[in-house]
């Protein structure tokens, strides 16, 4: 008897799959956050880490789940680049790519039919930037809020 996939794991394993789609395949991708310190840029020129930061314990408003859902896309900052940043055109990219992955969770259908996402806030998502020139590394922090 085949076990029917949990509604998180459908929307998380569906926001992996977008990810690893962008740019034909560009971004490493992984489910939990990434050692910045170690990784391997020289293998993967872009990164994508996908995490639940809070989840609602039990369905609400007619079996639905809340979660706030964070995605961490970072590239790194080239040698000799003063001062240490990312090219602007880069940093647009990862800014585009993360919302091709946030919006495209909302036409989904799971093997089922249903629909993988009900909504996503606008009103309680958005992006920040990070950066660190000690590990040459620099990207984004988006947040948004889906229902499912």
């Amino acid at each position: 008897m085949e076990t029917r996939k949990s509604p998180r794991r459908v929307v998380m394993e569906s926001l992996r799959d977008l990810a690893r789609a962008q740019r034909s395949g560009a971004y490493f991708v992984k489910r939990g956050d990434i050692v910045w310190a170690t990784f391997p840029f020289d293998r993967f020129p872009r990164a994508m880490a996908l995490m639940v930061d809070v989840m609602s314990c039990a369905p609400t408003e007619g079996e639905t789940h809340t979660a706030i859902i964070r995605i961490d896309a970072a590239a790194q900052i080239p040698d000799r680049t003063d001062p240490p940043e990312i090219d602007d055109g880069i940093h647009d990219e990862l800014i585009d790519d993360v919302e091709c992955v946030i919006y495209g969770l909302g036409p989904l259908k799971d093997d089922r039919g249903d629909t993988v996402a009900y909504r996503i806030d606008p009103e309680k998502s958005g992006i920040r930037e990070f950066h660190d020139a000690g590990l040459r590394v620099q990207g984004i922090h988006a947040q948004f809020t889906v229902k499912f």
